[in-house]
């Protein structure tokens, strides 16, 4: 769930590409990035175990609210990510 792997290249589902660049912003509750974005609850809560497991989120709990957040290499992956797409655009222009 939430990647597609090739040799060289990882790319991101469309619906964790937009969480991923979502967190860019800051962090968020998995209810407030599913009424955000209007990916149901429960397919954002499973690309949120597959890139907490790949290590681009990690968990902030404040209380009883658990919030998550890109870590560094999340940020670099959605750096490389938006990069990718630009360079499709470009050979299909």
């Amino acid at each position: 769930m939430g990647k597609i792997s090739t040799d060289k290249y990882i790319f991101l589902t469309p619906r964790a590409y937009i969480i991923v660049h979502l967190l860019k912003i800051g962090k968020a509750k998995a209810s407030e990035i599913s009424e955000s974005t209007q990916i149901p609850y429960q397919t954002v809560i499973q690309n949120i175990r597959w890139l907490l497991a790949e290590g681009y989120i990690v968990k902030d709990q404040e209380g009883e609210e658990i919030y998550y957040k890109l870590t560094d290499r999340g940020r670099q992956l959605a750096t490389t990510e938006l990069q990718k797409i630009r360079k499709l655009v470009e050979v299909v222009q």
